[in-house]
């Protein structure tokens, strides 16, 4: 006698994230005059640091 069972489970999983991610550090808008004799200047800053609530996240 062969018999064949099947099961079939559905599961439907919403995942809600209500916190906006913040960005830390960011810099104000950023204005230079460009290096003599060149079309452009260099420029440095520090970058802005990406966080979010949620185990797991990356930047």
């Amino acid at each position: 006698m062969l018999a064949l069972i099947l099961f079939l489970l559905v599961l439907l999983v919403t995942v809600t994230d209500n916190e906006a991610p913040t960005i830390d550090n960011l810099p104000a808008n950023i204005a230079v005059n460009t290096d003599a004799g060149v079309c452009g200047a260099d420029v440095t800053w520090v970058a802005p640091t990406p966080a979010d609530n949620c185990a797991g996240s990356t930047d």
